[in-house]
């Protein structure tokens, strides 16, 4: 395999082990390492997926939220 397929399956593998740390709220955990990859940038392109498709990186705890200038992420 390559290096970089080799560095993804590693970050998954640690993710993974993060939710299965967290049985008792598994569910919530696995929302929260899709949001965590959904907002690290490809190396490829340079930009996060979420910010391809919404215009911008959803905030991960409360204290990151500050408003924003789209309005279609406001609403």
């Amino acid at each position: 395999m390559d290096g970089l397929t080799e560095w993804k399956n590693q970050w998954i593998e640690q993710l993974l082990r993060l939710v299965l740390a967290n049985q008792d709220d598994w569910s919530n955990m696995l929302l929260l390492t899709t949001l965590i990859h959904n907002n690290m940038a490809n190396s490829m392109t340079g930009t996060a997926p979420n910010e391809l498709l919404i215009g911008r990186e959803p905030v991960t705890t409360p204290y990151q939220a500050t408003g924003s200038d789209n309005p279609l992420a406001e609403q």
